[in-house]
């Protein structure tokens, strides 16, 4: 479950980490337009997580939503990293911000749940691991690892660990919900 945490957490900070270099190389973008685009990423998530979610809450699972969210942050991140116009941004933005908002509170619950008899040890543990993720994540994503910020081997390998997370949940709770 801290795997899923990490890995969920760190592939969207690939984003947050590198987007402005990426859009900067790539599309020439001004620092106004980097923020706009996180900030329309931000109201996105926003909106999915007051509105979607909440609605959505009790007639799919937590794990579903939980593993939704990741694949559609695999997909958005796959895509950014070739996007070449503001629009692949946005065709693969929008997914990323969307499968944020599926992700994050449903991992919460799930945590919760699985870990009844120690709540407090096991959101103290995921609060760490996403303090970790921030920290961990401007060191992976924006080291001399990748060619460019940014780019296919970035973003593909956040599409990865969001991949990864989606998997570890269903490995992990999936015999807990049947249970």
């Amino acid at each position: 479950s801290r795997a899923a945490t990490s890995s969920g957490l760190e592939s969207r900070m690939a984003v947050d980490t590198t987007f402005g270099f990426f859009a900067q190389t790539a599309l020439g973008a001004t620092p106004r337009g980097v923020a706009g685009v996180l900030f329309a990423m931000g109201v996105t998530s926003a909106l999915v997580q007051g509105g979607l979610v909440r609605s959505l809450a009790g007639r799919i699972s937590d794990l579903q939503l939980f593993v939704a969210g990741c694949a559609l942050m695999t997909a958005g991140l796959a895509g950014l990293g070739f996007a070449a116009s503001w629009a692949g941004v946005l065709a693969g933005g929008i997914p990323v911000a969307v499968g944020f908002a599926l992700l994050a509170p449903t991992l919460t619950s799930l945590l919760s749940r699985a870990a009844e008899d120690v709540q407090g040890e096991a959101q103290g543990l995921n609060g760490s691991a996403t303090a970790l993720s921030r920290v961990i994540s401007p060191l992976l994503f924006t080291t001399g690892l990748w060619p460019s910020f940014g780019g296919p081997g970035t973003y593909g390998a956040a599409a990865v660990l969001s991949a990864l997370a989606g998997v570890v949940a269903l490995l992990r709770f999936r015999s807990r919900a049947a249970a």
